[in-house]
């Protein structure tokens, strides 16, 4: 056997012991952040799962409440919708909040009240939150003042919000009916101008443009 050979093998002995020696000190550790990792990923996994079923049993009930909200039970439909709005999972809990306020059909202040409430929280997606605003300003439309209605729907008549035909077509109503004819037109011609307009929403502006056409002045009625 070589000089080099015994030396090697020497080596790895040594190696062997200072490895011994270092797992008979930090082995436990090793083990246990192994087993800290097993159950994280086991935990995440249980978790998503538990969470999907959440969401799916969310919306079956939120179905059901629709469903029987359609057929009349409205104080039924009513009380699956608060029992969703309290515990629901994922977007349920606010949808259910805003088919809840839609319900509120017999008395428009507590109705608006509660799309207001829903507007302001700040735990809610930001799209639905736009929604309930747009549905308080529809509600308020016949009863709010300039201030009001333009406070309600201020940003949401941007370019790129994706409420901006509805907030417009809201804008030009509240105009008309102040007699601000002008200021009607330009929100009618926005929507008109845009071609990402909903076909419902355009045929009413292109009516209510015809509408008011002869309260313009000819330089507006052209716009």
């Amino acid at each position: 056997m070589s000089e080099e050979t015994i030396f090697r093998e020497v080596d790895e002995e040594v190696r062997q012991e200072e490895l011994k020696k270092l797992w008979d000190k930090y082995g436990v550790f090793v083990i246990a952040a192994a087993v800290v990792i097993v159950l994280a990923v086991a935990g995440m996994k249980g978790w998503k799962a538990w969470t999907k079923s959440r969401i799916e049993a969310s919306g079956a009930d939120f179905a059901q409440a629709m469903a029987l909200a359609d057929s009349g039970k409205i104080a039924q439909a009513e009380e699956k919708l608060k029992a969703l709005a309290s515990s629901g999972a994922g977007g349920y809990k606010a949808l259910a909040r805003i088919k809840a306020a839609d319900l509120i059909v017999k008395d428009k202040v507590a109705q608006v009240a509660a799309f207001d409430a829903i507007a302001r929280d700040t735990g809610i997606d930001e799209t639905l939150r736009q929604m309930a605003r747009i549905r308080a300003a529809y509600l308020r439309l016949d009863e709010a003042d300039k201030g009001e209605m333009e406070s309600r729907l201020k940003g949401l008549d941007d370019p790129l919000s994706p409420w901006r035909h509805t907030a417009r077509e809201l804008l030009g109503l509240h105009a008309w009916k102040r007699g601000e004819y002008e200021k009607a037109g330009k929100y009618f011609s926005q929507i008109l101008a845009d071609a990402a307009t909903p076909r419902d929403i355009r045929v009413r502006a292109a009516q209510m443009r015809d509408l008011i056409a002869p309260h313009l002045s000819g330089k507006a009625a052209s716009k």
